[in-house]
Parts: structure tokens; sequence; C-alpha cells
């Protein structure tokens, strides 16, 4: 189910050219034409003739749908939406991609694939409560793609529900590979998150024996040492993380808590200092985002259009903020460079270690390529 949406992610790409679009709009006024009037096969032919032009245009896709529903024909109605909606949302098309994917369900309320879709789309629109139902209800009706029951964790925890939230994780650990791995970490992050820190503990260890690149992990069982009463193990650690990511700011912050605790005054006002520098920085770069806005987009729109190295070349000019991050991770990832969007990614959590969207981010590229 959520993997397909990466091979439509390659018929989002067409943009009407300018001196075309006039063009486009009369077609696309004849097809909804030929809808109006109950004219259906008619408007099938028109758009599909639409979509073998321009594959990305989401508004013949939705015709499409209409002409197949007006014929009688929900399921071909629905794999249009579907397949449409996933596409837009891995596109950068939340709002649209949303739309398509409740329409999707509208016709089909017990398809599993319909609602794991719809639970992904609404888990990144931070509509946490919607999309912990919606998943719920994908795998009461059967859906079986472990990553679904990751993304569920991540909706239960994020909506309140804890209790539940574990049960789904520790559920995931029983099946080895990359989902459990994924489990593991996020586990242990929610237990430091509810002060379960040594139970914590040797669930983060254990994820940064099979992923020990990862400072959010590291800097996740710092936190759970520090939690335990492990405060010169934590204070280790973290100065490793500090060493080996030294923009990661909330590394740099606690181990100057837990120097200053320990007596070490110049320690700790080092680390605080690279920490207010490192703070007002990212505000810095997070105010002047605003005055890049257009290239943000135009990046996007050339990820949708598959020209990736001009992406990421330009991603690549812009502040590092966890937004530019997912955007420059994206077009490495599309355009075949999986440790650049990983090394993406990571840099995002460094900058903002409560993004739950980097987190799914990066936990679905290393499940996706079997890697830690």
């Amino acid at each position: 189910m959520i993997r397909s949406a990466a091979l439509f992610v390659l018929l989002l790409a067409t943009v009407v050219p300018a001196a075309a679009q006039a063009a486009v709009d009369e077609r696309l006024s004849d097809a909804l034409a030929s809808v109006t009037r109950g004219d259906f096969e008619r408007a099938e032919g028109l758009y599909r003739a639409l979509i073998a032009d321009y594959p990305g245009l989401a508004e013949a896709h939705a015709g499409l749908a209409d002409a197949l529903v007006g014929q009688s024909r929900e399921d071909e109605a629905f794999a249009t939406l579907l397949v449409a909606g996933q596409g837009l949302v891995q596109s950068g098309e939340l709002d649209p991609g949303l739309g398509f994917l409740e329409r999707a369900v509208s016709l089909r309320p017990d398809s599993a694939a319909g609602n794991a879709a719809l639970g992904d789309a609404l888990l990144r629109a931070n509509r946490h409560r919607e999309a912990r139902n919606r998943l719920e209800k994908a795998i009461r009706l059967g859906e079986r793609e472990p990553i679904v029951r990751l993304f569920l964790g991540a909706a239960q925890w994020e909506s309140g529900a804890y209790d539940e939230a574990e049960r789904t994780y520790r559920e995931i650990l029983s099946v080895a590979g990359p989902t459990a791995d994924a489990a593991r970490r996020s586990l242990g992050a929610l237990l430091v998150f509810r002060g379960r820190y040594e139970s914590a503990v040797p669930l983060l260890a254990a994820a940064v024996g099979v992923d020990a690149e990862s400072a959010q992990v590291r800097y996740d069982l710092a936190r759970a040492l520090e939690g335990s009463g492990r405060t010169a193990e934590a204070a280790e650690l973290l100065v490793v993380v500090t060493v080996d990511t030294p923009r990661f700011l909330q590394a740099h912050f606690r181990l100057a808590r837990l120097l200053q605790a320990s007596g070490d005054s110049s320690g700790a006002q080092h680390h605080m200092e690279i920490f207010r520098e490192l703070h007002a920085e990212h505000q810095r770069e997070t105010r002047e985002l605003g005055r890049f806005e257009a290239r943000l987009k135009q990046g996007w729109s050339w990820v949708r259009e598959r020209r990736y190295d001009e992406a990421r070349q330009l991603f690549s000019t812009l502040p590092e903020t966890p937004d530019t991050l997912v955007g420059l991770a994206e077009a490495c990832r599309r355009g075949g460079d999986r440790d650049a969007a990983v090394s993406a990614l990571r840099r995002g959590l460094e900058l903002d270690p409560e993004r739950l969207d980097l987190r799914l981010a990066l936990d679905k590229i290393l499940i996706e390529t079997g890697s830690p």
C-alpha cells in the first residue's frame, strides 16, 4: 500500500507549460461538460487523453474518477484516487493529496489500503487523532504492511494514547528486521518521554548497536542514562555526540547542564555558549527562510518534475532548517542517493529532535532499504 505511492510520484512530474495552459484548460472544460451532461464514456476518453499528455495533471485524475463513478465503476475510481492521492502527498502536495484520499475512502470505506494511506497523510498533517483512527481501522481491516503499524504507534503517541503506542511498538518488535529496529528506537524514545528511563536504557543501547551513526539515538540514550542516575555515562556519551555532530544544539544544552551539576563550570559555560550561538543561528535562518520561500517552492517543483540534481543543488544553497533539509532529502532519495537523503534527515533532527515527520521519513528510508 504505502510503497506503491513511490511509483506514482514519477507520474506526478509533469507540469503544464505556460504556453499550453489555455489549451489544457479548454480540454478540461470540455471533459467537465461531458460529465455534467452525463456523457461519461466521452469524458473518460478526454480525461485519459489529458493524462497521457500531462501525467501530473491532478484535475484530470479527479475528473477521470468522476467519469468512472458515473459508469458505476467505483473500484477503478477508488484506485485512481488512491494512487493519485498518495503521489500528491509524497510530492509535497499534502492538502490536495488529502482531498484525493478522503474521496477515495468515501468510495470504499472498508478498504484497508485506503484507510492506511489516509492515515499516513493525516499523520503528516499533524492531525494525529484522526490518523490514529484511520490506521487502527486499516489494521482491523487486514492491513499487513509493518510500516503502517509504525505509523500507528507514532499517531498514538502524538495523540496521547501512550499505553497503546507502547503496545504497538512492542508488537512490531516481535518481528525481526528494519521495522523492528525503528520500533525499538521509537519505543526507547517513548519510554524516555514517559520518564521510564531504566526501561529505556537497554532498548536504546541496542538501537545504538544497530545504528551507531545516529546522533539522535545516542542523544536519546544519554537522556535515558541521565534519568537513570548514570550521569557520568550520559555526559561521556554527549561529549561524543557533540564532537561528531557539532550542530546538535540540544546535545550541547544537556551536556552543559550535566557538566554544571558535576562541578565543571568551565566546560558547562563552553557548551552553553555553543548552544546559544547555534540557537540564535537557527532562529535567524528560520526567519530568513521566508525570503527564500519562492526558491523553496521551486525546489519542490523540480522534485515533481524529476529534475532531482537541480532540486538538490537549489535546496543545498538555502539555509539549513528542518524544512529545507526535508526537501534536500527528498531530492536525494528520488535521485538515488540514499546515503545523502539519510544524512540530510539526520541533520534536520539535530536541529529539531522533536520533528515527527523527520523521524518517520528517516525510518521509512531505512526500512525500505533494509538498513539500520
